[in-house]
């Protein structure tokens, strides 16, 4: 497979000589690596090109490096476009995102004055504002992680794709980034669910038979968290599908013989816990436990008796106290870009590619439930 290098041509010239206007002739050519690598002979069997080095294919190798993994603009509009998936609510609504740089800080609830504390902002006697300075436990140091997936695409697929009356190569890329798109979404699901199981810990079973009562039983966790995070409205709940059952058609809520039946929607669940329509969900989710095939299987991305009772901040940044957040980059405006890569003139890539970084920023606002009936 052809390896792509960034390649530095130098002319051997004089510091101030004036530049020659004949050609570089390839006597005068130099080949670095910033990176520090030895470069193999071009011309030397088994080497990246077959060709000797000349002046004219070491331009063209530097032209192929230049456009070498950069964002296809079309693509990438395509990929932007896309609606939100239930995949990516589920996502953002456990594990708010936050946009930030390559390189940050941020906190962490590790102790009481962790977002800072002041005592007033009244400006003392030179004039100046009082400085608010976290304390360095609750201050940590993150890099964005740099993830994707990509795709072959020769060059007769293309052809073959332009040649098709009311097809071309272009959609054909779109077809096949939608696919991509979806496993992307899916395997970020994933990541956040695992870490979000790991910071909560174990799971402590509720058991809601027909003479508890599932609202006070669920009050004592609202509050805990309702107090770390300043408010019930910070509060989410996120049910399992069997879980969001046990609520739905437990006789204290949804009646029994003696009096009529209630439907006990997610809005209904929201109103009896005094929190935010928007702040009760459930998951049906599922994605692949195994390789595609005839013995693939497919499970549940949450754990359809599980509930999370959880602190989330509407508009999260790298201070606030949310349970969890995911970093990400804007990388020209988008979360997520699509390059090009050639590593051969008859094959093509296109890779989706995105930084991320999946942060537990404050375990003392969550609690992870399995509900059961008996």
């Amino acid at each position: 497979m052809k390896r792509n290098r960034t390649l530095i041509l130098a002319c051997n010239e004089e510091p101030g000589a004036a530049a020659p206007a004949q050609a570089i002739s390839p006597e005068d050519v130099v080949i670095a690596d910033p990176a520090g690598n030895a470069l193999p002979d071009p011309a030397a069997p088994g080497g990246d090109d077959a060709t000797p080095a000349t002046a004219a294919g070491l331009l063209a190798a530097n032209a192929s490096t230049a456009g070498a993994n950069l964002q296809n603009q079309s693509l990438t509009s395509f990929v932007q476009a896309f609606p939100n998936d239930p995949m990516d609510d589920l996502v953002n609504f456990l594990c708010p995102p936050v946009p930030t740089g390559l390189k940050f800080e941020y906190f962490v609830r590790g102790k009481a004055n962790a977002m800072g504390e002041a005592s007033g902002d009244l400006n003392g006697v030179n004039g100046l504002p009082a400085v608010v300075s976290p304390d360095p436990a609750s201050t940590e140091s993150g890099m964005l992680v740099a993830h994707g997936l990509e795709f072959p695409f020769s060059q007769g697929e293309a052809d073959m794709a332009d040649a098709t009356p009311g097809w071309s190569s272009e959609q054909e890329l779109q077809d096949r980034l939608a696919w991509l798109n979806g496993l992307v979404r899916r395997g970020i699901a994933k990541r956040v669910l695992a870490a979000a199981a790991t910071a909560a810990g174990s799971a402590t079973s509720l058991t809601l038979g027909a003479a508890v009562d599932p609202i006070q039983a669920f009050e004592t966790h609202i509050q805990t968290v309702a107090d770390e995070m300043g408010g019930r409205e910070y509060v989410r709940i996120l049910l399992g599908s069997t879980a969001y059952s046990i609520l739905k058609f437990h006789a204290k809520l949804a009646g029994g013989t003696n009096y009529a039946y209630m439907s006990n929607g997610l809005k209904r669940l929201a109103d009896l816990f005094e929190l935010p329509h928007e702040n009760v969900r459930v998951s049906y989710h599922q994605v692949l436990t195994s390789k595609q095939g005839k013995t693939a299987a497919s499970g549940r991305i949450l754990t359809a008796a599980q509930t999370y009772v959880f602190g989330a901040h509407s508009r999260p940044n790298k201070r606030d106290r949310s349970f969890m957040k995911r970093f990400f980059m804007n990388t020209n405006g988008a979360p997520m870009w699509v390059y090009d890569y050639e590593p051969h003139p008859m094959q093509q890539r296109r890779g989706l590619a995105y930084y991320e970084l999946v942060k537990a920023t404050n375990t003392s606002a969550v609690k992870r439930l399995t509900l059961a009936t008996s």
